[in-house]
């Protein structure tokens, strides 16, 4: 297994200088903002001399433990010195500071993800909320001042949160390589970069939630869930790939922007989420799945245990999330195949690119509208019928061993409609004009048509009928 991991303090901004935060009021992060928020809290004296002196935080909390005082009320001055005064700074001031600090430890592992994503400069974001509100807001904003950056080392390393060791590639050692795998099965939650899992058997029931954008895991076998939290990470998508994980039933993320891959995933029942691109293969028992109102590529393929596609609404900011949810599938490329029991598709399609569907059908009811900007291509469909009214903008092309019976009227076809394919075709809707070629079976090329070119994909001539100019 590999880790990656950003190292404290390599994505956490300046603090702002200066003594005031706008006209006639205090910055409460400067020496005399903390100072007056404090005056009112019972703060000793002499730490409150300290503070207004322009002395460091965390030297301060450290006069305060030479001073006696105990661990809860350590913890309660730390989040007065703390910018922005912020609980989980507050945290991460006293376990990077305080000499006796391993009775903290217990409490500053139960805050779990808001704090460690804060020591790394990653921020969770709640759910529909905009970055401007972020939890951990008082942790990103802790200078990048040396003093700082040991604060946060000391702290995640007090932690015992898995770190990689410095290099050109950043790998984990093994040893750090062991120690995540410890912290995972522990059921704490991870943050870092990149995590890649090569073989071996995790005995935890349970895995805490992930903050972790990229995360590859082959050959092994995991706990049933693995949940990736909302976050705020500059300039990321997040993308999984899964190849041939045993254990895993269930995938549930975050992210508003994530490419997923699952090959050989025995196990995989269900995946939550909104996917940007979504890729599932070999994956037997995989039953839900979350299609995009807004998405690039989903391709499902060898999945006979799904039955319906479910759509859901792309989280984009509040006033989206609390928009109904629309019924449709909106994406670049569709990729339908090998998934003999899917019957339920929704009741929108709109495909910018192109859409494939391979050994599918029947379906219960077609999407209405049906639309393909690209070319529509159906490939050895023996169980489809009848067409239903689709607006093609590229070619329609029925191959291989195809039932199709018959097209029902109010489809157009921008390109070429070829159904060369469809020896049990009864004939074609008067309505239907292709703006190509239209190639027909041979029992119909005694209509609508007449001799064509060399055909396009076997090299001979076949009859093309070609649209007549009104």
């Amino acid at each position: 297994m590999s880790l990656h991991y950003t190292g404290a303090g390599s994505r956490y901004q300046p603090g702002r200088q200066g003594a005031t935060g706008g006209v006639g009021h205090p910055d409460p992060d400067s020496a005399r903002g903390i100072a007056m928020a404090a005056s009112g809290t019972e703060l000793d004296p002499c730490l409150r001399a300290l503070v207004l002196a322009g002395v460091h935080p965390g030297w301060v909390l450290g006069q305060a433990e030479d001073l006696g005082f105990g661990p809860g009320e350590l913890v309660r001055i730390a989040g007065i010195l703390a910018p922005g005064r912020n609980p989980e700074a507050g945290m991460a001031l006293a376990l990077g500071t305080l000499r006796h600090w391993k009775g903290l430890r217990g409490a500053a592992l139960a805050r779990g993800l808001p704090l460690l994503a804060g020591l790394v400069g990653a921020l969770p974001l709640p759910h529909g909320h905009l970055a401007g509100w972020m939890f951990g807001n008082g942790l990103e904003r802790l200078p990048d001042d040396p003093p700082w950056l040991g604060i946060r080392a000391r702290a995640l390393r007090r932690l015992g949160h898995p770190r990689f060791a410095p290099g050109d590639r950043n790998e984990a050692t093994p040893l750090e390589a062991r120690r995540a795998r410890a912290w995972l099965d522990a059921g704490h939650s991870l943050v870092a970069t990149r995590l890649a899992w090569r073989g071996g058997a995790s005995g935890a029931a349970e895995w805490g939630p992930l903050l972790v954008p990229e995360v590859v895991l082959r050959d092994g076998r995991v706990p049933p869930v693995l949940r990736w939290t909302r976050v705020w990470w500059p300039a990321r998508g997040a993308c999984v790939r899964l190849f041939r994980v045993a254990g895993l039933r269930e995938v549930e993320h975050g992210f508003t922007r994530v490419t997923l891959v699952a090959r050989g995933c025995p196990d995989l029942v269900r995946l939550r989420g909104i996917f940007w691109n979504l890729v599932a293969r070999d994956c037997p028992r995989l039953a839900e799945v979350t299609v995009p109102d807004s998405g690039n590529l989903v391709h499902l393929e060898r999945c006979p245990g799904l039955r319906s596609l479910e759509p859901g609404i792309a989280s984009r900011g509040p006033e989206f999330d609390r928009a109904p949810p629309r019924a449709a599938l909106i994406c670049r490329t569709l990729v339908l195949a090998d998934c003999p029991d899917l019957r339920t598709l929704p009741r929108e399609l709109w495909v910018q690119g192109s859409m494939t569907l391979r050994r599918m059908g029947p379906f219960a009811a077609w999407p209405d509208p049906f639309r393909v900007d690209g070319d529509l291509r159906i490939r050895d469909c023996e169980r489809i019928e009848e067409l239903p009214p689709v607006q093609v903008g590229g070619s329609l092309r029925v191959q291989g061993d195809s039932g199709l019976r018959r097209l029902r009227p109010g489809s157009t076809v921008g390109g070429d409609l070829d159904l060369r394919a469809c020896a049990r075709l009864e004939g074609l809707p008067p309505d239907l004009e292709p703006a190509g070629n239209l190639l027909l079976p041979e029992h119909l090329r005694g209509r609508r048509q007449a001799p064509g070119p060399v055909g396009p994909d076997l090299g001979t001539t076949h009859p093309v009928a070609r649209r007549t100019p009104h």
